[in-house]
């Protein structure tokens, strides 16, 4: 069994490896490094005892907030936000919305949002949903259902949107609207699915990847021998898509998009 004098050679050793002092310590010297030592752990167990008790409080609110990741209505719920003061959207469940009217509209602090933070997959309403969301650059994934209604406009900083996936049910008479209107970086869109009717891409700045991507996606009316609705392109964009390459019938994509009934 080690000696009392053996004990506090052991806790000098430690002290000086602590403090980085190999020098000997005198006994005034010794009393002050302790204290030195002791501040500093006592420092140590605040900061870590802080941030777990922020961890735990957020994990409390959240459980609030999505009722144990169990809510499914979402309509208004962060309409104004802003994320920055919550670190961003670090739910630790996936938010599954079904209902999600104005969910994020002129949010803020929020630059992506993936599949794993939103699944909207079960979504039955998407209006003005994103309309505003400041910060916003990313979406990974997102269902466009019955009606989208002006989901997407001004979100000035979306460039991209990895899967858009139009539902089955998706409404013939409402359903985009203005959805584009004010998203001067979008351009990156890759669409599943049918657009019914009229749809307006003039103020996003699209890749001929991305509009090839939006015209196959257009419902075919051509039985119906008139231009019905219209997708709208800004002429930049139309000159980039026209030089990139030729149409699937070999002619030029405006003509293309005429032959499927739909006015440009």
């Amino acid at each position: 069994m080690a000696t009392v004098r053996e004990k506090m050679l052991a806790i000098a050793d430690a002290i000086r490896l602590r403090i980085g002092r190999p020098d000997l310590l005198t006994l005034d010297d010794m009393a002050n490094a302790i204290t030195e030592v002791y501040g500093v752990g006592v420092e140590d167990g605040k900061i870590s005892g802080i941030e777990i008790g922020k961890a735990e409080t957020m994990t409390s609110w959240w459980n609030t907030v999505t009722i144990g990741g169990t809510r499914n209505a979402f309509e208004y719920m962060f309409q104004f936000w802003d994320f920055s003061y919550i670190g961003g959207l670090n739910c630790p469940y996936v938010l599954t919305p079904v209902y999600a009217g104005y969910m994020f509209r002129s949010a803020k602090g929020i630059t992506k949002i993936t599949k794993s933070q939103v699944d909207f997959s079960k979504i039955a309403a998407l209006n003005l949903t994103f309309n505003g969301c400041a910060d916003l650059e990313e979406i990974e994934e997102v269902y466009i259902p019955t009606s989208a209604n002006s989901s997407f406009n001004n979100c000035s900083k979306l460039k991209k949107i990895s899967r858009m996936v139009i539902k089955s049910d998706i409404n013939t008479t409402t359903a985009f609207g203005k959805g584009f209107s004010g998203c001067k970086a979008l351009a990156d869109i890759s669409i599943e699915g049918t657009i019914p009717n009229d749809v307006n891409f003039n103020d996003c700045p699209l890749t001929p990847k991305s509009m090839k991507s939006v015209i196959n996606s257009l419902k075919d009316y051509s039985e119906n021998n008139t231009l019905v609705y219209t997708v709208t392109f800004n002429n930049a964009c139309w000159t980039a898509l026209e030089a990139d390459s030729a149409a699937p019938d070999g002619g030029t994509w405006k003509a293309y998009v005429n032959s499927k009934g739909w006015n440009v």
